[in-house]
């Protein structure tokens, strides 16, 4: 009997808002600049989901993640509670952001 397939990372979609109209993004379009971003709350109870889960990888995503207002404290919550780090981004944030998420985030 083969032994399950465990993930290795918890992708978290925070947020619907982006800054470009990347033809190729699933999210592209004419309408696709939203301005939803996912409560604090919601994103630490899935970053301790994952922990509960023995998920070793926590990717934020969106949109554009660098958007949300937490970004900085959702990374700095998951590499307190052990996980990986990664974070889909466009590079069009503020070099001082990046700057302080390289500090935190295993993979950009």
């Amino acid at each position: 009997m083969m032994a399950p397939i465990q993930p290795w990372e918890l992708k978290i979609e925070i947020t619907d808002a982006c800054q470009l109209r990347c033809d190729f993004c699933r999210q592209g379009g004419p309408d696709s600049h939203g301005s939803r971003f996912m409560p604090e709350d919601e994103v630490l109870a899935w970053i301790d989901w994952a922990v509960e889960n023995d998920i070793p990888g926590v990717r934020f995503t969106g949109g554009e993640p660098t958007l949300h207002p937490s970004i900085k404290f959702f990374c700095s919550y998951a590499r307190l509670r052990g996980r990986y780090i990664m974070l889909n981004s466009n590079g069009m944030a503020d070099a001082g952001l990046y700057r302080d998420l390289f500090r935190l985030v295993s993979v950009v």
